[in-house]
């Protein structure tokens, strides 16, 4: 799975979760969205595990604020490049 497969994977967990379109490219910030709130994140956390077949880590579950954060770990954990 590459890097850019990953991102859209998470955008489309994002939105659905969310209940909300999101812009391709655009990053997200949990403290820009009224709608991500604490259950919110840990129903994103779970979906995306169960999507991508991952597990975060739980040290670093408050650090995962934004579509990037996300993005990034869960390619990291997938050895996703490009």
């Amino acid at each position: 799975m590459t890097r850019a497969e990953v991102e859209k994977s998470v955008r489309e967990v994002m939105q659905t979760v969310l209940g909300r379109s999101l812009a391709a490219g655009a990053d997200l910030r949990r403290v820009d969205e009224p709608a991500w709130d604490s259950l919110k994140h840990v129903e994103l956390i779970f979906t995306i595990e169960e999507t991508l077949g991952l597990q975060f880590d739980a040290e670093e579950l408050g650090e995962l604020d934004s579509l990037g954060k996300l993005v990034a770990s869960a390619a990291r954990r997938l050895g996703a490049g490009g």
